[in-house]
């Protein structure tokens, strides 16, 4: 049952956000049920395994002088891998981070809350161990995504309206997510399709190759999120860079330039991106500055004062909009909620080893990475390449998919590590 929660978590991400947080919340509650980790840490709970074995979770016991049993932590770091252990440490630091919180507790709670995906790291990275699981979990994800894009061509066919921002950008064709995490999740779509059918080489595998190039066709024409753009250059240039190396690099970056220019020429959406973009530079940079009609720019200039005003511990967890509100009423500006970047989030609420222990967070799983099996190397690759440029500009592990979609895939495909005997994973 756990399992299977699992796996249905991973098709309601693309999806639908309340679904996907109830399924989370019973999955968690099924793994408590079904793993009892207080017996895998604990001593002498009934039923326990034997002192001096290792059990499912890869935690060796020994028998303590003076009864019950004695973990050997080495242990449990090498069973969660440094992944899961950093993304424990990041959400333990959030939670000190409560206690010194210039904006009270009931706010840094409220903010600590939405940094759980931290937690549900280490959990799918136990539940994913057999192949069989991981190739179930990344198929549910797969048609989760190829879901949201059927529905965001339906919305442009018809051109009815059923989900987001259409009020406001009438050719903005999002569903059930905003168009920055539809974008994520269709370059997603794309880079995995490709792999997978690079893997199989058989009749199924035109069948991905159309899906990715729909979903590729979804990401520049109807959807004007600058974000998702910019992960779908960089997952093409990661793909032919696993495949070919250096010369795969420069290949893929030759194709994304050439692509981005064709894209810019053929579209005015495309081409409205671009614009926007060399308009907020010389908004801020430029002789004559002024007030961008998107200041992201402005906020992380202002954040990194926030920052440099306590640059050790931080404001504490969930104070960031009101400090940041009080610096914008000293200087007639406009206030905002986050600065669109999780790195300097994390840097404004615990000082600079928060955004330098998120950083590592992203690194480590990377690194890790060329440990495992070559189609769970590239899921976890992919992921993190995705949230870590995704957060340069939005503050991904903040909302709920972002932090979902990465905790996922990086678990999923962490997992595997736990068994190098295992028949490859096909998908």
């Amino acid at each position: 049952m756990t399992r299977w929660l699992a796996v249905a978590t991973g098709f309601c991400i693309p999806i639908a956000t309340s679904p996907a947080e109830v399924l989370t919340g019973c999955f968690v509650a099924s793994w408590l049920v079904t793993e009892r980790p207080w017996q895998r840490l604990g001593g002498t709970v009934p039923g326990q395994e034997p002192a001096g074995e290792e059990s499912a979770a890869g935690i060796q016991r020994r028998p303590a002088s003076s009864g019950g049993s004695q973990i050997e932590w080495r242990r449990v770091g090498r069973a969660l891998g440094w992944g899961s252990g950093l993304a424990l440490a990041l959400f333990a630091l959030l939670a000190l981070g409560v206690g010194w919180s210039t904006a009270g507790w009931e706010r840094g709670v409220r903010c600590l809350l939405k940094y759980r995906e931290l937690l549900l790291l280490p959990l799918f990275d136990q539940v994913f161990k057999e192949s069989a699981w991981r190739r179930r979990g990344a198929n549910a994800f797969l048609a989760g995504c190829s879901v949201l894009l059927a529905m965001s061509c339906v919305e442009w066919l018809t051109q009815l309206d059923f989900g987001l921002e259409r009020n406001n950008l009438p050719t903005n064709y999002v569903v059930t997510k905003d168009r920055i995490i539809h974008g994520l999740l269709m370059s997603l779509l794309t880079y995995l399709s490709v792999g997978a059918a690079w893997q199989r080489r058989d009749r199924w595998s035109w069948l991905l190759l159309g899906l990715a190039a729909c979903a590729v066709w979804n990401n520049v024409f109807l959807v004007q999120g600058r974000t998702g753009f910019l992960a779908l250059g960089a997952l093409a240039v990661l793909w032919l860079a696993r495949q070919a190396g250096r010369r795969g690099v420069w290949l893929g970056c030759g194709l994304v330039l050439c692509g981005a220019v064709a894209a810019a020429t053929l579209s005015p959406i495309v081409r409205a991106r671009f614009d926007q973009t060399v308009g907020q530079f010389r908004d801020q940079f430029g002789e004559q500055r002024q007030r961008s009609i998107d200041p992201r720019l402005e906020f992380y200039r202002h954040t990194l004062t926030l920052i440099a005003r306590h640059p050790v511990m931080g404001t504490g967890t969930g104070s960031f909009e009101p400090e940041y509100r009080a610096l914008a009423q000293q200087h007639g500006l406009p206030s905002v909620s986050e600065p669109h970047n999780e790195y300097l989030l994390l840097t404004v609420q615990l000082g600079l080893a928060g955004g330098l222990l998120f950083g590592l967070l992203l690194w480590s799983q990377w690194r890790q990475s060329r440990q495992l099996p070559d189609w769970e190397a590239s899921l976890v690759q992919g992921a993190v390449l995705t949230l870590a440029l995704g957060s340069l500009f939005n503050s991904l592990i903040l909302s709920v998919t972002g932090g979902l979609f990465w905790s996922y895939l990086t678990g999923l495909g962490g997992a595997a590590r736990h068994a190098h005997a295992e028949p490859k994973t096909t998908l």
